[in-house]
């Protein structure tokens, strides 16, 4: 059973950063839940045998790093404006 998961993480790793797959494939594996609200949010994720809480995540800061990026964003919605993603 190992073999087949090292197997498949290393399929993942080969797998293009812009594939949309791949994304999907690491939140599946990683994120146990995300809790958002108003000023900030809490990361829950997989790790080792208990989950991981990451609390307290400052919104401001993720957008701070992500001010200038051009592409990374593309096609999604942005917390500044009410109107819906493109489809």
């Amino acid at each position: 059973m190992e073999a087949q998961i090292l197997a498949f993480l290393d399929y993942v790793c080969e797998m293009p950063s812009d594939d949309v797959n791949k994304r999907r494939v690491i939140i599946n594996i990683f994120v146990q839940s995300i809790y958002l609200y108003d000023d900030h949010f809490t990361l829950i994720i997989n790790a080792s045998k208990k989950p991981l809480s990451i609390d307290n995540i400052p919104l401001d800061d993720i957008e701070t790093a992500f001010e200038g990026e051009t592409g990374a964003l593309e096609g999604c919605s942005s917390l500044s404006t009410p109107a819906l993603p493109k489809s």
